[in-house]
């Protein structure tokens, strides 16, 4: 029987939302982008709303589509790890696509999605937070998501406030050794003196922090040895939650995937895969190139599927 409809897949994160339009058999129509969907972060959820909605609706005007031409809906967002939040949020969306089937998911999930399709396999995320997630059949295992106050090592925001701590440290003296960053980050921001770092970060929302990251990977590939510290230790984070996932699920030499921002600067994409491959010996490690919003309309196209069997579930 002849596959039919379109399906919407958004991954919100958060820095950035971007959605995608495919139709039945996976090919992208349309894609959009607005900002960052966290509930958690600035705005709250009628951030969360206006950033899904704009990237919808952008992708849904490249694919020269309507909304109710939709066949289900899948959103993947930062900050729905727990079931009371991702009914919260779905809550809220489905007043958008009131007559859509809609699933709200983790972005984790979505990211597993379009990483490793429906193999078994880990993703480990490194965005503007972090997280992991395994799978094995039908078993999912997720360390990480902690968010910016409990966690999130590995992802820009803690590298970055990392490094402005111990740049403050050593300019009090509380460290031995010399570094750029301070200056660097005053540089960056625009700042004459170190202590009008306390009133400018207090504006800056959580995807402004992250941004400074990169700051802290280029002054380690030019030899700071604070920076190249800060970074290693977020690296082992990271590798420390997927060698975990990994025994938690019984995968052998499990295939990796490497998702988000901070996986853009090959330096850390390096000292993180040969961690991971060190700990996990005959395990393959790779950077995703499939957006997870495409991982989401795959999930949106197998929720749709159990719709019309009536056997609908978490995906």
């Amino acid at each position: 029987m002849r596959q039919t409809g379109f399906f919407a897949g958004v991954d919100g994160g958060g820095t950035k939302t971007e959605a995608c339009i495919t139709d039945a058999y996976g090919a992208v129509l349309g894609k959009g982008s607005s900002g960052p969907a966290n509930h958690f972060t600035a705005g709250g959820q009628q951030a969360m709303q206006d950033a899904v909605a704009a990237a919808l609706t952008a992708a849904l005007a490249e694919a020269s589509l309507h909304d109710e031409q939709l066949s289900a809906i899948c959103i993947g967002l930062a900050g729905v790890g727990r079931a009371e939040e991702r009914r919260v949020a779905q809550e809220a969306l489905r007043l958008l696509w009131p007559g859509t089937p809609l699933l709200v998911t983790e972005d984790s999930r979505t990211a597993l999605a379009a990483a490793h399709g429906d193999q078994n396999g880990i993703v480990v995320i490194a965005g503007t937070g972090s997280n992991c997630l395994g799978r094995n059949g039908d078993t999912f295992i997720g360390l990480g998501g902690w968010g910016a106050l409990l966690g999130d090592e590995g992802g820009a925001y803690a590298i970055a406030l990392t490094a402005l701590r111990q740049a403050i440290r050593l300019h009090e003296g509380l460290r031995g050794e010399k570094s750029p960053l301070l200056e660097r980050f005053m540089t960056r921001l625009a700042l004459s003196a170190p202590r009008d770092l306390i009133p400018c970060l207090a504006k800056m929302s959580t995807s402004e922090v992250a941004a400074l990251a990169p700051l802290v990977f280029s002054s380690a590939k030019a030899g700071d040895a604070l920076s190249s510290a800060i970074v290693s230790s977020h690296a082992e984070t990271l590798v420390e939650r997927a060698v975990k996932v990994a025994e938690l699920l019984s995968l052998d030499a499990p295939h990796i995937a490497l998702v988000g921002g901070c996986f853009r600067d090959e330096m850390y994409v390096g000292r993180v895969s040969a961690s991971l491959q060190e700990a996990l010996l005959l395990s393959k490690v790779f950077v995703s190139l499939v957006p997870p919003c495409e991982g989401a309309a795959s999930l949106a196209r197998a929720f749709y599927a159990k719709t019309q069997r009536g056997d609908v579930g978490y995906a």
